[in-house]
């Protein structure tokens, strides 16, 4: 594969929630959990599922169900963990369906019809379905995570 090549596609894993399908860069995605209980933060935003601990690392756990106003992930289903601003930060989701490679030029721009909030970074079309890209790093801006920051 040429070096162009990898500048104009993209590696995403595809993920459900809510029976809708998502996607964000492969790259973003340090591991993928099992879904694990969480112990809730008062007065944290709505969209904090509060926080827990895999591998005795203090971790956010967020709803991302609830910040995308589509429900609220299934409790059987898995936290999709990134880095945002030197934070570990788990995003609850439904279900892992798979990761595919695309196109930068098959993303399509949503701007225009909805309201974005700076969450969504396009729609690409993936085999008969529609795949909303994410923007992690505004979804934790967000939800302001600074008030969560809590040392080991």
């Amino acid at each position: 594969m040429s070096m162009c090549d990898e500048v104009n596609s993209l590696e995403i894993i595809e993920f459900t929630l809510s029976n809708n399908y998502y996607g964000v860069p492969t790259s973003l995605i340090n591991e993928i959990l099992a879904y694990q209980n969480v112990t809730p933060v008062p007065n944290a935003h709505p969209s904090v599922e509060g926080v827990f601990m895999p591998r005795g690392k203090m971790m956010t756990a967020i709803d991302l169900g609830n910040c995308l106003q589509v429900g609220i992930a299934d409790k059987d289903g898995f936290f999709v963990v990134t880095q945002v601003d030197n934070m570990e930060i788990a995003f609850h989701i439904d279900s892992v369906v798979g990761i595919h490679k695309v196109e930068k030029e098959e993303i399509r721009d949503i701007i225009h019809f909805a309201p974005t909030d700076g969450y969504i970074e396009g729609v690409i079309k993936i085999k008969d379905k529609l795949v909303i890209l994410l923007n992690f790093e505004n979804i934790v801006r967000d939800v302001s995570p600074e008030v969560l920051t809590i040392q080991e």
